[in-house]
């Protein structure tokens, strides 16, 4: 792998990912990253997301999601498990 990349660069390729795919604004996306791997020359990573409308304390849709993310931070694959509220 040529250079690690921070939670910060991960969360942030992540928070734009998931928001496109369930077509909701990165603003109210909410997401929590307890678990990265490194194999290879990809990440690995493991965490839930809350969606909760800006100005509001309302939890709309939760979920799971795993994603698989080559040595430049792009998308190998993304699979998100929701649970709606």
């Amino acid at each position: 792998m040529k250079t690690r990349h921070s939670m910060y660069e991960i969360r942030n390729v992540l928070q734009g990912e998931i928001s496109g795919a369930i077509n909701e604004t990165s603003l109210s996306l909410e997401i929590e990253i307890p678990e990265v791997n490194v194999e290879g020359e990809t990440y690995l990573v493991k965490g839930t997301f809350k969606v909760i409308p800006f100005f509001s304390l309302t939890l709309k849709r939760k979920g799971k999601f795993e994603a698989k993310l080559d040595e430049d931070l792009k998308i190998i694959s993304l699979k998100i498990t929701e649970g709606v509220q």
